[in-house]
């Protein structure tokens, strides 16, 4: 008896706590689905007849690979007969959603380019100002977006990021295990004014790469790798990577790489805040006997030409027991 009072109770809250989420407004109702992976969203569906169209009206949209289906995999297992519920839930969704402007896209992990079109073009036609994908090949027309502000791209695999790169309204990019195989790739984000590269590398035919924007505010470049390996294995190989960065309003650079690289900074006097921090490729700190010598003269230089810099800190690994040069 007094099980069964306690279920009743517990369901009597249930409904309430349901009510409770039904007397919102439906504006703060869409933009909580919102929020939501959109497979979850479309779920609320079924609560009531009134949860039957809210998720219509979401401002954003989450389409997620390795979850779909509540299953989560670290490495998306691909299936055909799974491959197609994901896709069919796609394109459910894209043509059940009311037509609002869409405010951000998350599209992961598919393989149909079909679909991918349908998806990237949907959000061209929405006038989409957010984009998170592990997606870099877009449609053509994608490119030509005057609306997009945001893109994060992070592929599961170490790809060349094509070239010309287009969307020449972005503000803000992020770009993760990408090889940067073309000498100038940003030329056309001419508002660009915050750029990340995670996790990248110099293609080995680039000896000069530029990031040349005229509105670049803050750079990060995390994890730079150099593959250079005529420097390492020939001595008498001299020439070196180097990065030209032309930004006449960039503020703040964050430099992590690998050596043999150069840095030039070309026309950025309102400097604030500058790091970098250097050092070989691991395997190769054997194979050249004065890199340690040639590695500090650079730095030095790099410092020299950022003198008028107020705050500054470079530092290179120039040791196995990863003893730091640095220079403050």
């Amino acid at each position: 008896m007094e099980g069964q009072q306690q279920t009743r109770k517990k369901g009597k809250n249930s409904a309430e706590m349901l009510d409770r989420l039904g007397d919102l407004p439906d504006s703060i109702i869409h933009h909580i689905l919102s929020l939501m992976p959109t497979e979850y969203a479309v779920r609320t569906c079924v609560l009531s007849k009134k949860w039957r169209h809210h998720w219509t009206h979401v401002h954003s949209l989450n389409f997620k690979w390795d979850t779909f289906g509540g299953a989560y995999y670290s490495r998306p297992r691909y299936s055909r007969g799974r491959a197609n519920k994901f896709e069919r839930f796609v394109r459910h969704v894209l043509r059940c959603r009311q037509p609002f402007k869409l405010r951000r896209l998350k599209f992961h992990g598919s393989r149909n380019l079909r679909l991918r079109n349908r998806v990237f073009n949907y959000a061209l036609l929405h006038r989409v100002k957010e984009l998170v994908t592990d997606i870099y090949d877009f449609p053509p027309r994608f490119l030509e977006s005057q609306t997009l502000r945001t893109l994060k791209v992070k592929p599961l695999y170490m790809l060349r990021l094509p070239s010309p790169f287009g969307f020449a309204a972005l503000t803000t990019l992020q770009l993760e295990r990408i090889r940067l195989a073309s000498a100038d790739i940003f030329s056309s984000c001419l508002k660009l004014e915050d750029l990340l590269l995670i996790d990248c590398s110099f293609g080995v035919a680039v000896e000069v790469f530029n990031i040349s924007t005229p509105q670049l505010i803050n750079l990060t470049i995390s994890d730079l790798t150099v593959t250079d390996y005529d420097y390492w294995f020939k001595s008498n190989r001299r020439n070196k990577k180097l990065l030209v960065i032309s930004a006449p309003s960039l503020k703040v650079l964050y430099l992590r790489g690998t050596y043999p690289l150069l840095l030039s900074m070309n026309k950025c006097k309102v400097l604030d805040k500058v790091s970098i921090q250097m050092c070989p490729p691991a395997y190769c700190r054997h194979n050249r006997d004065n890199w340690k010598q040639e590695c500090i003269s650079d730095i030095q230089r790099m410092a020299e030409e950022l003198s008028h810099v107020k705050w500054l800190t470079i530092s290179v690994d120039v040791c196995e027991e990863s003893n730091k040069a640095k220079v403050v």
